[in-house]
């Protein structure tokens, strides 16, 4: 834009100028158009340069982020290119990041989810999170965590998903209530054979009354057990055990027909969960009505994330996560290259500290070196006592364990030379013992740079095996 109306201004002036001051009125338009062409590309190139900043930054989150997914899931190379692809092409495509997605797919193996069955269960993840404005990864934790705790299958995760989904927009349930809750109560639903979805409708109307999701888990976890336990008096009072989401319900209706009341309650139940208990026996429709609900609610999720996501923030979203998987795209392509310059800046910052740091066997070296110095001067005929004295004094400072006993002031020379030949006899000890330390440390160090040179032209060979 600046250069076009430079351009416009130019013709202008040489339209009007068409004597002597044409010629100056050209080389001034021309000069302009050099300082105009010069700040343009300062623009682009200071543009350019945050672009590439902003896409190695974003390239280097989501590549960490995937090495963790390949450390922690043990998957094959077939199987970790599968996962990366899946990231980043989900990365590109809905709310999330390619690095968010990483993150869930972290999530996802800590539970010990194998390569397939992340890949199964993250779109649920993906959708529930989308569909409820959770955190993904966290999310993708209390799916995987609660398929674990009832024993499902990663393929049922869009079964838990759509659970969830239903049930947070139902009840008061939450995510984070969610999940404190199942921790307590979905190992003893599975065991007994109570369904998620029950077990799901249940806590629901607990929340709904108010009670707090942990104390909700574990007294429903109690009244389970007490169920399920033959000895109980509350298996006593119904005259049988319950043992499945069908049997919970006509256990509670029997249990209203008789009319059981607050002081019935106590004797069949601990205190802790007198409330919890008389809350689902005052709720058993709408516990049947929730269950059925939450039986039926294949593919909520999907649709409310659907719902949720057709608008401006959604479209904006979307756009940002493609944008950073274009970033994760192009950057993957000039990766090796940044990663073999910074590793050789590394290197060679590596070699300078070793340049400076010098080796023990050199410094006993130059003590010896120092002490042949003393000897030497100590031997002059011409040195006066009080320099002999001092000189001794420094000597004794240095060396306390070989010249402690040798006074300053009344030492002969015999005994001098005798000392410091003692001295010196050590410290030549010393140096060939470290030299044969510091040999063997060499030989160590080019036996460990032997095998990383190997292991890297094993990883090229891989790759172009791979290839």
């Amino acid at each position: 834009k600046e250069l076009n109306q430079t351009e416009k201004s130019l013709k202008g002036m040489n339209t009007s100028s068409k004597k002597g001051i044409g010629f100056i009125g050209k080389m001034a338009g021309a000069f302009t158009v050099a300082t105009l062409a010069a700040g343009a590309f300062q623009k682009i190139s200071r543009a350019v340069s945050q672009a590439i900043v902003g896409g190695v930054e974003t390239f280097k989150k989501y590549e960490f982020a995937m090495s963790k997914v390949k450390a922690i899931s043990g998957a094959t190379e077939a199987e970790f290119k599968a996962l990366d692809k899946s990231a980043q092409d989900l990365g590109r495509t809905t709310f999330f990041t390619a690095e968010e997605v990483a993150n869930l797919q972290i999530n996802f193996s800590k539970l010990g989810f194998t390569a397939t069955e992340t890949l199964n269960a993250q779109e649920a993840a993906l959708n529930t999170a989308i569909a409820t404005g959770e955190d993904l990864a966290r999310t993708a934790t209390v799916i995987g965590s609660t398929l674990r705790g009832f024993g499902l299958d990663a393929s049922e995760a869009g079964r838990v998903s759509d659970v969830m989904a239903a049930s947070f927009t139902s009840s008061a349930l939450t995510l984070e209530k969610f999940q404190t809750a199942m921790t307590k109560i979905a190992p003893v639903a599975k065991l007994i054979g109570f369904s998620l979805e029950k077990t799901t409708s249940v806590l629901g109307i607990l929340t709904d009354a108010g009670i707090e999701a942990s104390i909700a888990g574990t007294s429903l976890r109690n009244i389970f057990l007490k169920m399920s336990n033959p000895a109980s008096d509350l298996s006593k009072s119904l005259g049988r055990t319950v043992g499945s989401s069908e049997e919970l319900v006509e256990a509670l209706e029997d249990l209203n027909k008789r009319g059981v009341d607050a002081e019935n309650i106590q004797g069949l139940v601990n205190v802790r969960q007198v409330a919890a208990f008389g809350i689902m026996l005052n709720n058993v429709e709408a516990i049947k009505r929730q269950t059925e609900a939450y039986e039926n609610s294949s593919g909520a999720a999907k649709d409310m994330a659907d719902i949720v996501g057709d608008n401006l923030e959604g479209a904006m979203l979307r756009f940002k996560s493609a944008m950073q998987g274009l970033a994760i795209v192009l950057t993957e392509k000039i990766a090796p290259s940044i990663t073999a310059v910074v590793e050789g800046f590394t290197n060679f910052v590596s070699l300078i500290t070793q340049a400076a740091d010098t080796k023990l066997s050199e410094e006993l070296e130059q003590d010896r070196i120092a002490l042949i110095g003393y000897e030497a001067r100590l031997s002059d005929a011409n040195l006066s006592q009080a320099d002999r004295v001092k000189l001794i004094k420094e000597l004794k400072s240095q060396y306390p364990k070989y010249l402690e006993n040798i006074d300053a002031e009344k030492v002969s020379n015999d005994e001098l030379k005798k000392s410091l030949r003692g001295v010196n006899d050590m410290l030549v000890n010393k140096i060939l013992l470290q030299q044969e330390d510091e040999k063997i440390l060499e030989a160590a160090q080019d036996e460990a740079d032997a095998i990383s040179k190997k292991r890297e032209k094993a990883k090229d060979l891989e790759e172009d095996i791979a290839r």
